[in-house]
C-alpha cells in the first residue's frame, strides 16, 4: 500500500510486469487531490492505488497530506489537500477519464458545484502542455494563485514551470507569502469600495490592475485585462445566482446584486491566497 503521510518516491518496478503499452509517448502529469468527506486518507490511498494499477498509469510520488480551509460558499467542512506527479501513454482526456472513474469508484457526488466530496482529482499539469477544451483546460486555471494547491505541488514537482505565466511551482507559491500579498483590481469602482471594506489590510493590499508587483489580477467582464495572470469574476454557484434573483425581488436593483455577487465572489479568491495550509504529521 502507498503510504501518503510521508514524501517518497515509488519503488520501480519493470515495466514488463506492468503491461504497460511502450507504443505512446510517455507523459509525467501532476494531480491535485482534495476531499472532506469521510475518511479522506484512506480515500486518497486507495485512489492513487487504484489509479498505479492501471496499465497505462505509472504512480511516481505522492505529498504529504495538508490540511486547507474550504473554498466556496458550497463547501461545507475544511479539506485535506495533497499533490502527486503520475506519468501516463494516455491522451489527455482519456486520462481525465481515469480520473474521474477513480472519483466514481470513491463515491464522488456531482450534485453541488463546488460541494463537499469524498474525492477530487484536478490535471493541475500535463507534461508542458496547454489544453483547452470543453472538458479540460490545462494547467488548471487556478492553480497559480492557490495555496491548497502549490504547497503539495512544491512537494513533488517544485520545477514544474507553469507554461504560460513561465515561473515554477515554488516561485509561484513563494510569491504569495509576503504579507500583505498585493492584488490588482479592474472592475466597477463600487467593487473596490466594499472590497477596501471588507479586507484584511494585513493580507491583502488592493492596487491597480496594470501594478507590475500584483500576483494575481481580478476583472469583470467589462474591465477585462489581458494578462496570463487575470481571473475573471463571475457567479460561482447556480444557487447564488437564485440568491441575485431574489435580491432584486426584494428591492435590490441588478447592478447592486451583481456588485455583492463579485464581491462575494473575490473574498472566496482571497482565501484560497493567503490561507496556509497545515501539513499532517504522521
Amino acid at each position: 500500500m502507498i503510504a501518503l503521510v510521508q514524501l517518497h518516491l515509488r519503488q520501480e518496478i519493470p515495466m514488463s510486469s506492468r503491461s504497460v503499452s511502450s507504443q505512446q509517448p510517455r507523459v509525467t502529469t501532476i494531480v491535485g487531490l482534495g476531499g472532506n468527506l469521510g475518511n479522506v486518507a484512506e480515500t486518497f490511498e486507495f485512489a492513487m492505488n487504484h489509479l498505479d494499477e492501471h496499465r497505462e498509469i505509472k504512480l511516481l510520488q505522492v505529498s504529504p497530506l495538508y490540511t486547507t480551509t474550504p473554498v466556496g460558499s458550497n463547501a461545507g467542512s475544511g479539506y485535506v489537500n495533497a499533490a502527486a506527479t503520475l506519468e501516463t501513454s494516455l491522451a489527455p482526456e482519456e486520462f481525465l477519464t481515469a480520473l474521474q472513474e477513480t472519483e466514481t469508484r470513491c463515491h464522488r457526488k456531482r450534485e453541488v458545484r463546488w460541494g463537499p466530496r469524498t474525492l477530487d482529482l484536478d490535471v493541475i499539469a500535463y507534461g508542458d502542455q496547454c489544453i483547452s477544451t470543453e472538458r479540460l483546460t490545462v494547467p488548471h486555471p487556478a492553480c497559480f494563485y492557490r495555496r491548497f494547491v502549490l504547497d503539495p505541488v512544491v512537494d513533488v514537482a517544485p520545477d514544474w514551470r507553469h507554461p504560460v505565466i513561465g515561473l515554477t511551482a515554488r516561485e509561484l507559491r513563494d510569491r504569495l507569502k509576503p504579507r500583505p500579498v498585493k492584488i490588482g483590481i479592474s472592475c466597477d469602482s463600487a467593487v473596490i469600495e466594499l472590497l477596501d471594506q471588507l479586507t484584511d489590510k494585513k493580507k491583502i493590499e488592493l492596487v491597480p490592475a496594470n501594478d507590475p508587483s500584483s500576483v494575481i489580477t481580478l476583472a469583470s467582464t467589462d474591465f477585462w485585462i489581458d494578462s496570463p495572470t487575470t481571473v475573471l469574476i463571475e457567479t460561482e454557484t447556480e444557487a447564488e445566482k437564485q440568491i441575485v434573483k431574489i435580491l432584486e425581488q426584494v428591492g435590490h436593483s441588478q447592478r447592486e446584486s451583481r456588485i455583492e455577487q463579485q464581491v462575494h465572489f473575490m473574498l472566496q479568491i482571497f482565501v484560497a491566497i493567503t490561507d496556509t495550509p497545515s501539513q499532517i504529521v504522521g
